[in-house]
């Protein structure tokens, strides 16, 4: 009884950990589809510079998906590869309209950011 509660533990927490290390697959609003698009700045192969600033500009398919996407960027590979992932992506709830043109500004960050008053 003592393996199968260890395996049912181990199980749990592998299953747990993937589902959550997962990427998203569609957002339902506005911040989810910004930390998509901060996620995968942060995961790209790009030597992005950190403090870039990305502004996206779309408009959403009968079908919930993103299309005529426009980005603007000091950097062409960023755009470039902001274009190529968000095109035609699944958005999912109800806040998204069709016809509406959204902008949407995003930052490449640094993980750490000193606190100017400590």
């Amino acid at each position: 009884m003592k393996r199968l509660n260890l395996f049912l533990l181990a199980f749990a927490l592998i299953t747990g950990t993937s589902i959550w290390a997962a990427p998203f697959e569609k957002a339902n609003d506005l911040k989810e589809l910004s930390e998509e698009i901060e996620h995968t700045l942060r995961d790209s192969n790009h030597d992005i510079k950190k403090g870039t600033i990305v502004t996206v500009f779309f408009s959403i398919s009968e079908d919930k998906k993103i299309q005529c996407i426009s980005v603007a960027s000091s950097e062409v590979e960023v755009s470039e590869l902001i274009q190529e992932k968000f095109k035609n992506y699944e958005l999912h709830g109800e806040t998204w309209r069709e016809g509406l043109v959204y902008e949407l500004s995003v930052g490449h960050l640094p993980s750490f950011i000193p606190c100017p008053y400590s």
